[in-house]
């Protein structure tokens, strides 16, 4: 009797982490055609948009949808250095085209950043750039599923652990009492490991042209003149250091590095644009 006893206690014990595990398999059923496999999917998507956009002539266009395509791309796919190489060559043509648009127009540029030198860019990334390359190829909606799950194993075996002490003959088959704390720690890892990329985008806010734009000294075309002899070319791109209160106007500032391509790269204090006219797009790679 105290043999079934101690088996029924230890079950007990146990059914947290059986329930949990089921709701993870459940869960990873109904969801793997949605979104855990299709960073890959969402990245050669944007490489086509790019490589459409560039033919026929929206260089604005162009250059956003292949930042979003190198931001997606990490070398662990099948195929993902021949996509890699693609996207890279198919983004320097790109920037080399608004580049020689912004010569073109008469726009000043800074020594080194003509558009031969757009060629190298890129060269040399550092470390962590490199890794948020990895970060970002993981869906966030995975990323958040990870965490949550993680969370949930932490407060099963939580569960287990407070079962396994009033239960006879139970504590010694209850899982470690370390493992809460482990799988607790581990659930904020992932936790950083889901914001990490959001944080940093939100912190360096750059952005594209996807329109020519000539900008103005103040949030308004009509009170405020030019900030510039020209139009800034679609595809420049930029850092956004300001906002409107209503969100219609941004403040633009010329990119971390020289040599990011178009005519962004040479003003100084570029001014105010539409947001209509900019879009948000993840921070390039070795800047």
């Amino acid at each position: 009797m105290s043999v079934s006893n101690a088996t029924r206690a230890r079950v007990w014990a146990w059914t947290p982490l059986v329930l949990w595990a089921v709701c993870v398999v459940v869960a990873v059923v109904w969801s793997r055609g949605s979104f855990v496999f299709d960073a890959g999917a969402r990245a050669a998507g944007h490489y086509d948009a790019g490589t459409r956009a560039a033919m026929s002539g929206d260089l604005g266009r162009a250059v956003l949808e292949l930042r979003r395509a190198q931001a997606l791309h990490a070398p662990w796919w099948r195929d993902a250095d021949a996509l890699g190489d693609r996207i890279e060559g198919n983004l320097r043509e790109a920037r080399r085209r608004v580049a020689a648009a912004a010569v073109g127009a008469g726009e000043g540029v800074v020594p080194g950043a003509d558009p031969a030198t757009v060629e190298g860019r890129g060269q040399g990334r550092p470390l962590g750039d490199v890794a948020l390359t990895y970060v970002r190829s993981v869906p966030l909606s995975v990323r958040i599923a990870l965490t949550a799950a993680t969370a949930g194993l932490a407060c099963a075996l939580g569960a287990s652990r407070l079962l396994a002490r009033g239960a006879a003959g139970s504590r010694s088959a209850a899982p470690p009492p370390w493992s809460p704390w482990f799988a607790a720690c581990l659930a904020a890892a992932l936790a950083g490991f889901a914001a990490v990329d959001g944080v940093v985008d939100a912190h360096r806010a750059e952005a594209v042209l996807v329109r020519a734009v000539l900008p103005r000294q103040g949030p308004d075309d009509l009170t405020y003149a030019p900030a510039a002899a020209v139009a800034l070319p679609a595809g420049s791109e930029a850092r956004v250091v300001a906002r409107t209160a209503d969100g219609l106007w941004v403040r633009l500032a010329p990119p971390r590095q020289s040599g990011t391509g178009g005519a962004a790269t040479g003003a100084v204090g570029l001014g105010w644009a539409p947001a209509w006219a900019v879009e948000m797009v993840a921070p390039a790679r070795g800047e």
